[in-house]
């Protein structure tokens, strides 16, 4: 998605470089008007062919033509959750996640899917009758191999390179699961951020962030490698996730982050509180 978004961009800029309009571009290369807005919005895979005859059509030689045919080709390659039956919200999550070369998350009330163990997701995925509404697919076995890819994809050798997390303190005090299964949630969050290229941290609900900038939200920040590729932001809302790849917008939850990070525990703080949320979540359950 973000490669279709960066090569839509570039041809937006170099069709108004060379003062044609979607209609008269798309006469001189034999497609509709509404193709070539579709291309520049980043909706649906390119088609090498008709990026070379853009190219071609808009005199783009040199570097500038090969970054284009590129960009083209990385664009239109389908990504493992494609031959999965993952429903579409997944399906967003795991294509930023590919590619990406850090991830920065923050979750309000439930443990991020990325950590979550088997018994938690399935657990989630049996009680929960708002946003698991209308996906495809919808059972707990499709969910869980789905989120078992994803997962995998983290501990990859080529996964990202860095995965830093925060959750607020009610992950660990609320109950979205039964505290049997919160309880060793807990204690795999505890020990997973010694792993390499984990951070977990806890924002306790003490916590004073920085112009009481309380999120109002979970979201998620991905960094690629090449630097020409946006950052996105991925914000999490009951029904849909909205992906930002603006400067001004993603820049304001990047903003966030950083307030967030100054606010929340240490890993190691983070892990005693895990630990002892854990035991508390077993006391309750015995």
């Amino acid at each position: 998605m973000v490669r279709r978004h960066r090569l839509g961009r570039e041809l937006r800029e170099q069709r108004e470089r060379a003062k044609l309009t979607h209609a008269k571009l798309g006469a001189e290369i034999g497609v509709s008007a509404a193709k070539i807005s579709r291309l520049e919005n980043g909706q649906g895979r390119p088609d090498e062919i008709v990026i070379r005859q853009i190219a071609d059509a808009l005199d783009v030689t040199g570097d500038d033509r090969a970054e284009l045919v590129e960009l083209s080709r990385t664009a239109a390659v389908h990504g493992w959750w494609t031959s999965q039956p993952m429903d579409r919200r997944q399906a967003t999550y795991a294509d930023f996640e590919s590619g990406a070369q850090t991830i920065r998350e923050y979750q309000s009330t439930i443990v991020p899917g990325l950590l979550q163990i088997e018994a938690y997701t399935q657990s989630v995925c049996e009680t929960d009758d708002l946003t698991l509404v209308g996906s495809i697919p919808t059972t707990s076995e499709a969910v869980l191999r789905a989120r078992s890819g994803r997962q995998t994809m983290l501990w990859d050798p080529d996964g990202p390179l860095s995965y830093e997390v925060i959750i607020h303190e009610v992950v660990a005090r609320g109950f979205s699961a039964p505290p049997e299964i919160l309880a060793s949630q807990l204690h795999y969050l505890a020990s997973v951020g010694s792993r390499r290229r984990v951070s977990l941290r806890v924002l306790p609900v003490s916590a004073k962030v920085q112009g009481y900038m309380v999120p109002r939200g979970p979201f998620s920040l991905y960094t690629f490698e090449d630097r020409k590729d946006p950052v996105v932001a991925a914000v999490d809302t009951l029904t849909a996730d909205v992906v930002l790849m603006e400067a001004n917008e993603v820049g304001q939850y990047e903003t966030l982050w950083e307030r967030l990070q100054k606010a929340a525990l240490s890993t190691e703080d983070s892990a005693v509180l895990l630990s002892e949320a854990a035991a508390e979540m077993e006391r309750i359950s015995s």
